[in-house]
């Protein structure tokens, strides 16, 4: 493993994947609003400045056949209740249910050291990083193999139940898709320095690295900072990560916490009311926000350039 990364700088990002930068100040999870926070391995953790990077996949599948269509084939199989018919259904839905889950690892840059690996463990890798259940898909896969390799009939209604979950796999996978988080700044328990987490899909790599020169006000969880510069200048190396298998425990607090920002501003909440901290983070008032085409990446390479 390398422990030096050079901060952030420019370099290539798939043409499918679109790379914004925005900043709304109110969009902080803090460890005394949230449970998870509290939880291992993520219980070092005071708050979380989320919404700051993200990622959105352009087209699923650009080249191809959309995960949507494969599900309308599918259904449209299930409409003459046979056999012929329950057997292309569950193609068609096996389909749409492989792409989602490629797309899912595309996206997050897991694909780089994953995509060649069996389907059940690429599951077993989004299962551990806590983007959603996979025991459904895990247990109907097992009945598709059974079909396809065992040359054996299938039932409509077991038929049916797979076109279900393919369906709702894809409304899981789609918010996702269109708004991957990939790069939040953070607190720490005993440690004021404000650290930034960056997730660099293109290179399959996770950067760590400390932040100097963003403002800051003290609150009952102590220092919690904002207006972050975006200079590479202002960043100091901590540590990189090759998203590895054989790295998974390293990597993952930090990785699952990247995707719990994810799926937490896609389902937006107000946190209770507390006056004491709604009066520390009044300067938050002059919020900015905006946005930029910088693609910013993680790459050990250029450290010799300093």
């Amino acid at each position: 493993m390398n422990n030096n990364i050079d901060g952030l700088i420019n370099s290539y990002v798939p043409r499918n994947i679109q790379v914004n930068f925005m900043i709304q100040f109110e969009k902080y999870i803090s460890k005394n609003k949230d449970p998870f926070l509290n939880s291992p391995p993520r219980n070092k953790l005071r708050y979380i400045a989320s919404d700051i990077h993200y990622l959105s996949m352009l087209s699923v599948n650009p080249k191809g056949i959309d995960p949507i269509e494969y599900i309308l084939y599918a259904k449209a199989d299930l409409i003459s209740k046979d056999v012929h018919g329950s057997i292309n259904a569950i193609g068609n839905a096996k389909r749409a249910v492989h792409l989602l889950i490629d797309s899912l690892l595309e996206i997050t840059g897991l694909s780089h050291n994953f995509s060649s690996r069996s389907f059940p463990q690429k599951l077993d890798i989004i299962e551990k990083s806590e983007f959603f259940p996979t025991i459904l898909i895990k247990s109907l896969n097992e009945e598709r193999n059974i079909i396809e390799h065992e040359y054996q009939k299938i039932s409509f209604e077991e038929a049916r139940k797979f076109v279900a979950v393919a369906e709702m796999l894809q409304l899981l996978c789609y918010p996702i898709l269109k708004r991957f988080i990939n790069g939040i700044h953070i607190g720490l328990e005993e440690d004021d320095r404000d650290i930034f987490l960056y997730l660099d899909n293109s290179l399959g790599k996770l950067g760590v690295l400390s932040c100097e020169n963003a403002k800051c006000v003290d609150s009952e969880i102590g220092k919690i900072y904002y207006h972050f510069p975006t200079e590479a200048k202002n960043s100091t190396k901590i540590i990189s990560y090759d998203l590895k298998l054989q790295t998974v425990d390293e990597w993952l607090p930090y990785f699952s916490t990247l995707v719990y920002s994810t799926k937490h501003n896609l389902i937006p909440s107000n946190p209770p009311y507390d006056p004491k901290y709604e009066e520390n983070i009044m300067e938050f008032e002059n919020r900015a926000m905006f946005s930029s085409s910088d693609a910013y990446t993680i790459d050990d390479s250029e450290k010799n350039k300093e």
